[in-house]
């Protein structure tokens, strides 16, 4: 009889050699179903797949991706601009010994008023920008901050719009204040201190 399994004479499944060949590439390539992922009939988990890091020109931004505003383009605040204009009239301020101080302003002439104060108040907010008084004749007013309180600077300076009633009498200067009720020019006043340790400015239509 011939020997079906030995090395000589090759059997129906092609010898020994052939058949442990075919036996370990399909070990290889077979795969089995584990916690519904697919791995390796070894049990062990295959190697992540590399992914190309996007290179530079890759990402086009979509149209819904819109350019940031340029905010220096924007045009300066009212407030910018007083306090701009504030550094201008009074470049040597030392807030380190800035004293705040009660604000007045004093109707030296014979009929009433209508009166602007824009100031710098200790908080660095500015105010008068919103409101208009009217000052009856030779009187002295402070003018009402925002918060309720009387005006009160610590800088030197303010800026004053005025005119009387009749309109014959008008004070103007060479800042351009955004108000309320538009753009208006104003005038720059160094401010004494008077007997009281309180700032005043005072209008006289005869000066």
């Amino acid at each position: 009889m011939t020997d079906q399994t030995g090395s000589g004479n090759p059997g129906p499944m092609g010898g020994h050699g052939i058949t442990v060949a075919l036996i370990g590439a399909a070990s290889a390539v077979m795969v089995g179903m584990i916690n519904g992922k697919v791995w390796p009939f070894n049990g062990a988990e295959p190697a992540p797949v590399p992914t190309e890091a996007p290179g530079p020109g890759r990402l086009q931004p979509g149209p819904e991706i819109l350019p940031l505003p340029q905010a220096n383009n924007a045009p300066p605040s009212p407030v910018q601009t007083v306090r701009r204009f504030l550094d201008e009239v009074d470049p040597e301020f030392d807030p380190q010994v800035a004293v705040n101080r009660r604000l007045y302003v004093y109707n030296r002439c014979a009929q009433p008023l209508s009166i602007r104060v824009v100031y710098e108040k200790l908080d660095k907010a500015i105010d008068g920008l919103a409101e208009r008084y009217t000052i009856e004749p030779a009187k002295i007013v402070s003018p009402q901050s925002d918060d309720g309180k009387p005006a009160s600077t610590w800088r030197r300076y303010v800026f004053i719009n005025a005119r009387t009633a009749d309109d014959a009498f008008r004070w103007s200067g060479k800042y351009p204040l955004t108000t309320e009720a538009g753009v208006m020019n104003f005038r720059s006043y160094a401010l004494d201190v008077d007997s009281d340790g309180d700032y005043r400015v005072e209008l006289d239509c005869d000066a």
